[in-house]
């Protein structure tokens, strides 16, 4: 996570929010490490077998930002808070 945090950073990325998806989205500590890490909430799925649904949001945020338009927290209408900055 440290690594994906400073490659937002070389980016000049900020992001505003972390979406968790896949198994690890159900493991608290693992979703209170990566909020602490970048510094933000972290949102998951109400499934936890969501990995594709990863993949599906980061290719629907690379096509929103080719064009433009900015990638709305409307699209994690039904993601759950999982935790918030620093937690533990």
């Amino acid at each position: 996570m440290l690594s994906m945090r400073l490659h937002t950073g070389i980016l000049g990325l900020n992001p505003q929010m972390v979406i968790a998806t896949g198994g690890g989205s159900a493991n608290s500590t693992i979703t209170q490490i990566m909020s602490n890490v970048f510094g933000t909430p972290v949102l998951a799925s109400s499934q936890t077998d969501s990995a594709s649904l990863g993949a599906a949001l980061r290719a629907l945020h690379g096509y929103r930002v080719r064009f433009g338009r900015a990638f709305a927290r409307s699209h994690c209408a039904s993601r759950r808070l999982v935790c918030s900055v620093g937690g533990f």
